[in-house]
């Protein structure tokens, strides 16, 4: 009778660890393939974002707002975000460099830049063509830092650049 109540107990803990670790799998495989946003909202005023900001229970709060397109050859090629800190390390992790600290600097995965044909080295100064409220004007950034590559954003064929 001791026994098989001891067998009952190691077997109930097993499966409780199993189904554990299956539900912790389950759940970076999400966060690896989709994005780890537990909600996505779109088009706050000010006044909203301040709310937002001030409740205690957000404990990362990751901001973007489309900054400009980037053209190649004529056509548009990716998106120039304006982001801050915690939305840009959502999305990817920092492979060299740092993050962009001034309104000139951009972070990029290494994946975007190398469709854009640019030497990937933190430091280089880049010139983007951007397309804002229908005019294009060629502005240029430093590279401070590359980002590792995100799954789900080159599966997609989404490419950013991060600007502060």
């Amino acid at each position: 009778m001791f026994l098989s109540i001891l067998f009952s107990v190691f077997l109930s803990i097993g499966l409780v660890t199993v189904k554990y670790n299956n539900d912790k799998f389950e759940a970076q495989k999400i966060k690896y393939e989709t994005d780890i946003y537990d909600f996505y909202v779109e088009h706050r005023s000010s006044r909203d974002l301040e709310k937002i900001r001030e409740n205690k229970d957000i404990q990362y709060l990751g901001l973007s707002a489309e900054y400009a397109t980037i053209m190649k050859s004529g056509d548009d090629f990716a998106t120039l975000l304006e982001a801050n800190d915690n939305y840009i390390l959502s999305n990817t992790k920092l492979e060299s460099g740092r993050l962009p600290k001034n309104d000139n600097e951009i972070v990029a995965e290494r994946w975007v830049l190398k469709n854009f044909g640019v030497q990937t080295s933190v430091g280089n100064d880049i010139s983007l063509d951007l397309k804002v409220d229908g005019k294009i004007n060629e502005k240029t950034f430093k590279l401070v830092g590359i980002t590792k590559d995100n799954p789900s954003a080159q599966a997609g064929g989404a490419m950013s650049i991060y600007k502060k």
